[in-house]
């Protein structure tokens, strides 16, 4: 084995991983707490945005747990250093962990809808477009679940090496992140109107529509992610893509 071969098998991004997974779940409770605690010293008390929040915060802890507890079936390491045994491990929890990943965003953009409804109870447009869209986000949540569930045949081809068809990679990430974008988009641009429209100083205005246009910056990351994704031509299974298991929400 050449020095150069050695140092490519040797290489790791496990502590990348470990970073990165423990900011984010730091940050995820960090946020909730937050919550909670805006919510008690303004006594609006709890609505429905807030359950469905809270309801959402499970899923999004599972992607960085699920990256910590994969790093014993090789995450972060080259693919030619795993053992078949533990590929096999890996393949199958990413499986799973694909199932629980949706309800999550689901959960989450179902919870801004919610939080339109209270904050513009009356109008009347804006309830419609938000019922629109929550049918439209459960609609894409079953389907994309379904595909996922049976995107191999046999089901099991899908985290062990037995003989079978499945879907593309490619196919299940476009499939999972376009809509997902999309949804973004319409639920940021949303009620920007109406804030604009409120009997605000303009600089007020301004502050409230660039808080609302932050989230398109989570948004611009899932278009890199996406690109990065579909324009990548390694297929080290462990290794290529070290933030498989971060929320992108």
């Amino acid at each position: 084995m050449t020095t150069d071969n050695s140092a490519y098998l040797d290489a790791t991004k496990q502590p990348i991983i470990i970073g990165v997974s423990i900011s984010f779940i730091i940050i995820i409770i960090l946020c909730v707490v937050l919550r909670i605690w805006a919510r008690s010293i303004s006594r609006v008390g709890f609505g429905w945005d807030d359950w469905l929040c809270l309801a959402g915060v499970p899923f999004a802890l599972l992607s960085p747990i699920f990256g910590l507890i994969q790093l014993s079936n090789g995450f972060g390491k080259h693919e030619e250093t795993v053992s078949p045994e533990a590929l096999r491990r890996y393949a199958y929890l990413f499986y799973i962990l694909l199932l629980f990943y949706n309800p999550g965003l689901c959960f989450f953009k179902y919870s801004i809808l919610a939080f339109y409804l209270r904050v513009f109870p009356i109008v009347t447009w804006l309830r419609y477009s938000v019922y629109a869209l929550a049918i439209l986000v459960t609609m894409w949540f079953l389907g994309t679940e379904f595909i996922l569930i049976f995107r191999c045949s046999p089901i099991s081809a899908a985290w062990t090496p037995s003989p079978g068809k499945c879907i593309s990679e490619q196919t299940i990430f476009i499939t999972q992140s376009v809509p997902t974008i999309f949804f973004d988009v319409a639920i940021i641009t949303l009620p920007i109107s109406l804030i604009w429209g409120l009997r605000l100083a303009r600089s007020s205005r301004i502050g409230v529509v660039a808080m609302f246009l932050l989230g398109g910056l989570v948004t611009l990351m899932s278009i890199v992610r996406l690109t990065s994704t579909l324009t990548s031509s390694d297929s080290d299974l462990t290794c290529k893509r070290p933030y498989h298991f971060l929320p992108s929400k």
